[in-house]
């Protein structure tokens, strides 16, 4: 569980860093951030999100480790006051949960294990990364797939 205790008389940033694992990610996440209270007693909390994450290429399919990193800024009110999930109480904040959700909605579309990824073929799967097929990657226009049948009957 990651847990970020507070001293309730910071009223200027104090800076923390949290260390530790998420059920989710099975690689250490690491916070780096500050917070402070504001005069309305809410907690704000920012800084930076780092992980690393196995995954597969979306082109070739090769797994590999992906750096996962991002920033955030979040507002927490005490539990007594807080109509949502996340609220602070006079200990500290549980922070697996809204760290779990930063950290998802930082995901990229696609993972790539390089920008210059070739993928599989679409006809034979073979790895372009690695060596080149011999299919035919022409494409025919379907208005003249009539006329391409008439050439393979030669």
């Amino acid at each position: 569980m990651m847990r970020l205790l507070l001293n309730k008389q910071v009223n200027t940033p104090k800076n923390f860093y949290i260390s530790g694992f998420l059920p989710e990610f099975k690689n250490e996440v690491i916070i780096d951030g500050a917070y402070y209270f504001s005069e309305n007693n809410a907690l704000h909390v920012s800084g930076s999100l780092r992980t690393e994450i196995s995954v597969c290429c979306d082109r070739c399919l090769k797994s590999f480790t992906s750096v996962l990193q991002t920033t955030f800024e979040e507002e927490f009110m005490s539990k007594d006051l807080a109509k949502t999930y996340y609220a602070y109480d006079n200990e500290g904040i549980d922070l697996d949960g809204i760290m779990y959700e930063i950290l998802q909605s930082a995901m990229p579309e696609k993972f790539l294990c390089s920008e210059s990824c070739k993928g599989l073929c679409d006809q034979c799967g073979i790895d372009l990364n690695k060596s080149i097929c011999q299919c035919d990657t022409r494409e025919i226009n379907p208005k003249f797939e009539m006329l391409r049948s008439l050439l393979l009957e030669d």
